[in-house]
Protein backbone atom coordinates (compact mmCIF):
# COMPACT_ATOMS: atom_id res chain seq x y z
CA UNK A 1 0.00 0.00 0.00
CA UNK A 2 2.60 2.55 0.79
CA UNK A 3 3.83 1.95 -2.80
CA UNK A 4 0.45 2.92 -4.09
CA UNK A 5 0.32 6.14 -1.84
CA UNK A 6 3.62 7.25 -2.91
CA UNK A 7 3.02 6.71 -6.39
CA UNK A 8 -0.21 8.55 -6.37
CA UNK A 9 1.73 11.53 -4.17
CA UNK A 10 4.64 12.01 -6.78
CA UNK A 11 2.18 11.74 -9.81
CA UNK A 12 1.77 15.28 -11.38
CA UNK A 13 -1.39 14.46 -13.56
CA UNK A 14 -2.07 17.58 -15.29
CA UNK A 15 -5.99 19.05 -16.03
CA UNK A 16 -6.32 19.37 -19.85
CA UNK A 17 -9.66 19.99 -19.15
CA UNK A 18 -10.69 16.16 -19.19
CA UNK A 19 -13.57 14.76 -17.22
CA UNK A 20 -12.18 13.82 -13.87
CA UNK A 21 -9.10 15.33 -14.08
CA UNK A 22 -6.80 16.94 -11.27
CA UNK A 23 -5.42 20.32 -11.20
CA UNK A 24 -3.15 21.18 -8.77
CA UNK A 25 -4.59 24.81 -6.73
CA UNK A 26 -2.32 25.47 -3.98
CA UNK A 27 0.57 23.45 -2.02
CA UNK A 28 2.59 24.76 1.15
CA UNK A 29 5.72 23.49 2.29
CA UNK A 30 6.66 23.89 5.48
CA UNK A 31 9.97 25.79 5.81
CA UNK A 32 9.69 25.62 9.85
CA UNK A 33 8.22 24.12 12.34
CA UNK A 34 4.31 24.98 12.14
CA UNK A 35 0.97 24.06 14.64
CA UNK A 36 -1.69 24.37 11.70
CA UNK A 37 -2.08 24.74 8.10
CA UNK A 38 -5.28 26.25 6.65
CA UNK A 39 -6.00 26.56 2.75
CA UNK A 40 -8.71 29.69 2.92
CA UNK A 41 -11.29 31.24 0.18
CA UNK A 42 -11.72 27.53 -0.95
CA UNK A 43 -15.47 28.96 -2.47
CA UNK A 44 -13.61 30.34 -5.15
CA UNK A 45 -12.75 26.82 -6.55
CA UNK A 46 -16.91 26.19 -6.28
CA UNK A 47 -17.51 26.83 -10.31
CA UNK A 48 -14.89 24.73 -11.27
CA UNK A 49 -14.19 21.96 -9.60
CA UNK A 50 -16.84 19.15 -7.97
CA UNK A 51 -14.47 17.62 -5.30
CA UNK A 52 -10.78 18.38 -3.76
CA UNK A 53 -8.21 16.33 -2.64
CA UNK A 54 -5.11 16.59 -0.72
CA UNK A 55 -1.86 15.04 -0.69
CA UNK A 56 0.32 15.14 2.68
CA UNK A 57 3.46 14.40 3.12
CA UNK A 58 4.37 15.05 7.13
CA UNK A 59 5.82 14.27 10.34
CA UNK A 60 4.87 15.81 13.76
CA UNK A 61 7.65 17.73 15.32
CA UNK A 62 8.62 18.27 18.89
CA UNK A 63 8.43 14.81 20.25
CA UNK A 64 10.64 13.26 22.73
CA UNK A 65 9.02 9.49 22.22
CA UNK A 66 7.30 7.55 19.05
CA UNK A 67 4.39 7.71 19.46
CA UNK A 68 1.44 7.42 17.46
CA UNK A 69 0.16 10.32 16.56
CA UNK A 70 -2.84 11.54 14.40
CA UNK A 71 -3.50 14.45 11.92
CA UNK A 72 -6.81 16.18 11.84
CA UNK A 73 -8.59 18.26 9.60
CA UNK A 74 -11.31 20.64 10.30
CA UNK A 75 -13.67 23.38 7.92
CA UNK A 76 -14.60 26.48 8.07
CA UNK A 77 -12.88 26.91 11.59
CA UNK A 78 -15.72 24.48 13.01
CA UNK A 79 -14.33 22.91 16.64
CA UNK A 80 -17.52 21.78 17.54
CA UNK A 81 -18.95 18.00 18.15
CA UNK A 82 -20.80 17.92 13.82
CA UNK A 83 -17.61 15.20 13.00
CA UNK A 84 -17.98 11.79 12.87
CA UNK A 85 -15.41 9.22 11.56
CA UNK A 86 -14.62 5.41 10.85
CA UNK A 87 -11.06 3.79 10.91
CA UNK A 88 -9.78 0.94 9.11
CA UNK A 89 -5.80 0.11 9.47
CA UNK A 90 -3.53 -2.49 10.25
CA UNK A 91 -0.25 -2.15 12.34
CA UNK A 92 1.72 -5.17 12.54
CA UNK A 93 -0.21 -7.87 11.93
CA UNK A 94 -3.08 -6.50 14.01
CA UNK A 95 -5.68 -5.59 12.13
CA UNK A 96 -7.94 -2.70 13.82
CA UNK A 97 -11.39 -0.47 13.65
CA UNK A 98 -12.70 2.32 15.48
CA UNK A 99 -15.13 4.94 14.96
CA UNK A 100 -16.32 8.34 16.68
CA UNK A 101 -19.43 10.32 16.36
CA UNK A 102 -20.13 13.51 17.50
CA UNK A 103 -16.65 13.97 18.96
CA UNK A 104 -16.71 17.60 19.90
CA UNK A 105 -14.42 19.13 17.90
CA UNK A 106 -11.87 16.17 17.06
CA UNK A 107 -12.64 16.50 13.12
CA UNK A 108 -11.11 13.65 10.39
CA UNK A 109 -8.50 12.19 11.46
CA UNK A 110 -5.69 10.60 9.10
CA UNK A 111 -1.80 9.64 9.48
CA UNK A 112 1.08 12.03 11.51
CA UNK A 113 4.07 10.06 11.20
CA UNK A 114 6.13 9.77 14.33
CA UNK A 115 8.56 12.34 15.48
CA UNK A 116 11.03 9.76 16.44
CA UNK A 117 11.33 8.02 12.80
CA UNK A 118 13.97 6.33 10.79
CA UNK A 119 15.81 8.97 8.87
CA UNK A 120 13.24 11.59 7.93
CA UNK A 121 10.27 9.01 7.04
CA UNK A 122 7.08 11.16 6.56
CA UNK A 123 3.40 9.85 6.14
CA UNK A 124 1.51 9.76 3.34
CA UNK A 125 -1.77 10.83 3.31
CA UNK A 126 -4.27 10.96 0.15
CA UNK A 127 -7.41 12.54 1.44
CA UNK A 128 -10.53 13.10 -0.57
CA UNK A 129 -13.10 15.75 -0.04
CA UNK A 130 -16.84 14.97 -1.78
CA UNK A 131 -18.87 17.89 -3.13
CA UNK A 132 -17.11 20.63 -1.36
CA UNK A 133 -19.29 23.18 -2.90
CA UNK A 134 -22.54 21.56 -2.19
CA UNK A 135 -25.17 23.27 0.16
CA UNK A 136 -27.64 20.45 0.32
CA UNK A 137 -26.18 17.70 1.86
CA UNK A 138 -23.47 16.57 4.29
CA UNK A 139 -20.13 16.46 3.73
CA UNK A 140 -17.59 13.13 3.38
CA UNK A 141 -14.19 12.05 3.20
CA UNK A 142 -12.10 9.16 2.54
CA UNK A 143 -8.06 8.87 3.47
CA UNK A 144 -5.74 6.31 2.53
CA UNK A 145 -3.18 6.62 5.05
CA UNK A 146 0.14 5.05 6.14
CA UNK A 147 3.36 5.97 8.28
CA UNK A 148 6.26 4.24 9.88
CA UNK A 149 8.37 4.65 13.05
CA UNK A 150 10.69 2.68 15.12
CA UNK A 151 8.90 -0.56 15.19
CA UNK A 152 5.71 0.96 14.69
CA UNK A 153 3.93 0.50 11.30
CA UNK A 154 0.31 1.54 10.32
CA UNK A 155 -1.42 1.67 6.92
CA UNK A 156 -5.33 1.89 6.67
CA UNK A 157 -8.46 3.45 4.87
CA UNK A 158 -10.60 6.15 6.91
CA UNK A 159 -13.90 7.48 6.46
CA UNK A 160 -15.07 10.90 7.92
CA UNK A 161 -18.37 13.31 8.07
CA UNK A 162 -18.85 16.36 8.55
CA UNK A 163 -22.53 16.75 9.41
CA UNK A 164 -22.86 20.23 8.11
CA UNK A 165 -24.57 21.40 4.56
CA UNK A 166 -22.37 24.31 4.27
CA UNK A 167 -20.08 24.64 1.41
CA UNK A 168 -16.58 24.00 2.50
CA UNK A 169 -14.66 27.63 2.58
CA UNK A 170 -12.13 26.69 4.36
CA UNK A 171 -9.51 23.51 5.31
CA UNK A 172 -7.37 23.63 8.12
CA UNK A 173 -4.98 20.85 9.11
CA UNK A 174 -2.95 20.20 12.34
CA UNK A 175 -2.02 17.61 14.96
CA UNK A 176 -5.08 16.14 17.17
CA UNK A 177 -3.33 16.85 20.26
CA UNK A 178 -1.95 20.01 18.56
CA UNK A 179 1.61 19.11 17.91
CA UNK A 180 3.62 20.82 15.75
CA UNK A 181 3.73 19.83 11.62
CA UNK A 182 7.69 19.45 11.38
CA UNK A 183 9.77 21.56 8.73
CA UNK A 184 10.13 20.08 5.49
CA UNK A 185 6.41 18.99 5.24
CA UNK A 186 4.25 18.98 2.24
CA UNK A 187 0.71 19.80 1.67
CA UNK A 188 -0.85 20.02 -1.78
CA UNK A 189 -4.68 20.96 -2.67
CA UNK A 190 -5.85 19.29 -6.32
CA UNK A 191 -9.55 20.20 -7.26
CA UNK A 192 -11.18 17.29 -9.29
CA UNK A 193 -13.49 18.43 -12.11
CA UNK A 194 -15.66 14.85 -11.83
Amino acid sequence: MSFILLGILNSQAAGGGAANAYDLLETVDLSSDTSTVTFSNINTYASDYKHLQLRITTRQAGQSSDSIERLRLRFNSDTAANYSSHRLFGEGFSPSSESTSGAGGTGIDAGLSPAVTQGEIRAANIIDIYDFGNTTTYKTTKTLFGFIGVGQRQFGVHSGSWRSTSAITEITLGSRTGTSLAGGSRLSLYGIRG
